[in-house]
């Protein structure tokens, strides 16, 4: 490990090479898709040796996606390249769902609907219990439920232009930005991914894991910013565990949690 201020080898230079370039030769349709790919490839590159050299700033995939911006590109299919590069940044490696990144960006341009926190009960006990291999594959399993949920939502709000989105923030906590409703509806659906939390377990090495979740809902603030309402909304969060597992707690309703209502 180098100290700050120490001066490090250079890199040796990156080179591109398309894994299908010898495949385009046999098929000129395929062969002109592989010469455009190549040609980002080698800006990609390029622009990587120029960092490695001091030729150009430490950046960001999101300055590296300006810079790729700047390339003109006829075919069309920059653009949707570039955008699925920036859209890494604001994706969950393991579950595919919004990262935080996601979440505090989606968040700040919300201007209706509500914000729920979500999270998981006694999670702790399982990586104690079982080791934190199976801490992960819960979440994953866990995330799964909790976008099923969310894109059945979804589909019963077809005639609407605002969706549902679920995020993964930091260890077991979630998070999903409801379209506008009431707060009647909004806690119904929220029942409805603790209903199927509750009735999944986790199968984890022929073991059934049982899994419980706590959820804390409120309207989104237009005149709050997204870390204030997050706030907000963690403290509601906080009442739902407060009063045990597998519980809701959503600001403008008598809340009346699943365990005491089954």
């Amino acid at each position: 490990m180098s100290e700050i201020g120490e001066a490090e080898a250079t890199p040796a230079p990156l080179k591109f090479e398309h894994p299908d370039k010898k495949r385009g030769y046999e098929n000129p349709q395929l062969k002109s898709r592989i010469e455009r790919e190549e040609a980002w490839g080698n800006h990609l590159t390029d622009f990587v040796n120029r960092v490695n050299n001091g030729k150009e700033p430490n950046s960001t995939i999101l300055e590296l996606a300006t810079h790729l911006v700047n390339i003109e590109d006829t075919s069309g299919k920059g653009t949707s390249q570039l955008d699925a590069l920036a859209e890494e940044v604001y994706t969950d490696v393991k579950t595919g769902l919004r990262n935080e990144k996601g979440f505090l960006q989606d968040l700040e341009q919300t201007k209706s609907g509500s914000l729920a926190l979500l999270d998981i009960d006694r999670f702790k006990g399982i990586n104690d219990q079982f080791g934190h291999d199976a801490g992960d594959v819960a979440i994953v399993h866990y995330a799964k439920l909790v976008e099923q949920a969310v894109n059945l939502l979804n589909k019963r709000l077809k005639n609407t232009d605002e969706k549902a989105q679920a995020y993964l923030l930091h260890g077991d906590e979630s998070a999903v930005i409801v379209p506008e409703m009431s707060p009647q509806e909004t806690k119904a659906f929220i029942d409805e991914i603790i209903d199927s939390v509750s009735k999944n377990p986790l199968v984890y090495n022929a073991i059934p894991i049982s899994l419980a979740v706590s959820v804390g809902a409120a309207k989104v603030q237009q005149d709050e910013g997204a870390l204030t309402n997050y706030k907000n909304v963690d403290r509601l969060l906080y009442e739902a565990k407060k009063n045990g597992r597998g519980r809701s707690f959503v600001d403008g309703i008598d809340n009346i949690d699943v365990a005491q209502a089954a």
